[in-house]
């Protein structure tokens, strides 16, 4: 039984990100990110020129990341993230003088 369970959770660990990537087809393209204040980068259109130069992969990749389903949400919770670290890490330096001076 835990056998299947964890296969189970497998698969959808494996195909969750794929599914985040191709649902934006559904929910089409979004504009600008209020988040960020910026305008998002759109999914550029396939030329044969483009792919051979490289700017299409490049232009792919960051409009995957901008219009990804729940960008803005992971995006958040990254900043959040970074600032509980910086937070922590200023708090541990304030309360620990003595050592970091003979550092």
């Amino acid at each position: 039984m835990n056998k299947k369970i964890y296969k189970i959770i497998l698969i959808v660990m494996f195909f969750m990100p794929t599914m985040l990537i191709f649902i934006v087809p559904i929910r089409g393209e979004k504009e600008i990110s209020k988040l960020e204040s910026r305008k998002l980068e759109k999914i550029p259109d396939f030329s044969f020129s483009s792919f051979f130069d490289g700017s299409f992969q490049d232009k792919l990749e960051k409009s995957i990341t901008d219009q990804m389903l729940l960008s803005q949400t992971i995006k958040v919770n990254i900043k959040k993230l970074k600032n509980n670290i910086n937070t922590y890490v200023y708090s541990f330096l304030i309360t620990n003088k003595k050592i970091v001076r003979d550092i």
